[in-house]
C-alpha cells in the first residue's frame, strides 16, 4: 500500500468514517512491521494532539511551519528528490490532520462556549427571559449576567449586587445556579428571592427548594416555600427565618401580605419595602394578629389601618414612623 494511501486511511480512521473492510485493512498494514506500527503511533498522537485546545498564536504557527515545508518541496530546496513525493504526500496529509483537528476543536468552542451578557438597572426595574425558559426580574441597581445559551450540563447565572427575583424552569439534569460573591444559590425549579450586598446576602423561597451554599465550605442550607435566610459575610454566620410576612419581593410585585404576623413582623417588613425607620416611643406588646393583603397601596394608607386595628397612634414624618399608644 502507498504512503498516500496508509495516511488518508489513517485520517479516515481518526475521524471514525473508516468501514470495517478499511479497519482491515489498515491494521494489517500495522501489523507488517515494526516501522508501520511506529508511523501509526505518531500519526495517532498528532491526530490527539490536534484535537487540544491551542492558543491562536500557537495554531498559526504549526500551520506556517507546514506550508514553510511545502514551500521547500515545491521549489526543489531539498534535493533527494526521491523522497520528495512521499515526504510532499505525508506533510499534506499531516497538514489535513492538523487543519481537520482544528477545525472541530473551533465548531466545537463555537457551539459550546457560553457567551454571558451583563445587564445594568439604574433606577428602572427590569425582567429578563432566558434561554431556558427561566424568568428573571431585576430591581433597580442591580447588576446581573447570564449566558446568552445555557449549552452546559449545568445552568449558572451570576447576581454581583442588588436584588431579582427567579422564577427557574424546572430541568432536573441540569441544576440551576445563581453565583454570588460569596456564596451561591442552587435550585431545580422554584421561585425565589434574593437581595446580594456587599455585607450581607437574604434569600427567601416562595416556592420549591433551594440550596444555599458559603464559599467559606459550610453546610448547604436547605430552604423550602416560607423559609428564608440572612448570611452575614463577615461573620460567616447563617441566620434562617420564616419569608412568610417578610413581604421581600414587594418591589416586584407592590403587594403586602400578611398572615397571622405580629405587629414587630408588620414593622420590620415597612421599614424593608418602604425604606424607612420604625421608633417606638412606648412599649408595644400586643397578641393580636394581623391579617391583611395590601396592593399597590400607599404608605399613609397601611399606617390609618393598623391605627384602626390597634390602639396606637404613627406619625410618619422624614422616612422615619413614630410608634406611640393612643
Amino acid at each position: 500500500m502507498e504512503v498516500e494511501g496508509v495516511h488518508l486511511l489513517m485520517v479516515d480512521y481518526f475521524a471514525g468514517r473508516a468501514n470495517q473492510q478499511e479497519i482491515d485493512q489498515l491494521m494489517t498494514w500495522v501489523g507488517q512491521s515494526a516501522e508501520n506500527e511506529q508511523e501509526f503511533t505518531r500519526m495517532k498522537a498528532l491526530w490527539e494532539a490536534s484535537a487540544l485546545p491551542m492558543k491562536e498564536q500557537e495554531i498559526a504557527q504549526a500551520l506556517t511551519q507546514t506550508k514553510a515545508k511545502i514551500a521547500a518541496i515545491e521549489n526543489n530546496e531539498i534535493d533527494e528528490r526521491v523522497a520528495i513525493r512521499p515526504l510532499y504526500r505525508w506533510i499534506r496529509n499531516v497538514a489535513a490532520v492538523l487543519v481537520l483537528g482544528f477545525s472541530t476543536y473551533f465548531i466545537y468552542q463555537q457551539f459550546t462556549q457560553e457567551v454571558y451578557i451583563t445587564k445594568i438597572t439604574r433606577e428602572e426595574i427590569d425582567s429578563l427571559l432566558l434561554d431556558d425558559g427561566s424568568k428573571i426580574y431585576l430591581a433597580s441597581n442591580t447588576r446581573f449576567s447570564y449566558p446568552q445559551k445555557m449549552n452546559g450540563k449545568t445552568r449558572q447565572v451570576n447576581l454581583q449586587n442588588g436584588e431579582a427575583f427567579f422564577k427557574i424552569a424546572k430541568d432536573a439534569s441540569r441544576p440551576f445556579t445563581v453565583q454570588l460573591n460569596n456564596s451561591k444559590v442552587t435550585v431545580l425549579g422554584t421561585s425565589f428571592n434574593i437581595r446580594n450586598t456587599l455585607r450581607s446576602v437574604d434569600v427567601s423561597v416562595n416556592s420549591g427548594k433551594v440550596a444555599f451554599e458559603a464559599i467559606s465550605g459550610n453546610q448547604p442550607a436547605i430552604l423550602t416555600a416560607g423559609m428564608g435566610l440572612n448570611y452575614n459575610i463577615s461573620g460567616n454566620s447563617i441566620l434562617r427565618f420564616s419569608s412568610v410576612n417578610q413581604n421581600n419581593s414587594y418591589w416586584l410585585n407592590k403587594e403586602m401580605l400578611f398572615v397571622n404576623a405580629s405587629l414587630e413582623q408588620v414593622f420590620e417588613s415597612l421599614e424593608n419595602c418602604f425604606n424607612v425607620k420604625v421608633k417606638l416611643k412606648d412599649t408595644i406588646k400586643f397578641r393580636h394578629k394581623f391579617n391583611a393583603d395590601f396592593k399597590n397601596t400607599q404608605l399613609q394608607e397601611i399606617l390609618e389601618v393598623l391605627e384602626a386595628t390597634y390602639p396606637i397612634q404613627l406619625d410618619l414624618k422624614d422616612k422615619q414612623i413614630i410608634v406611640k399608644h393612643k
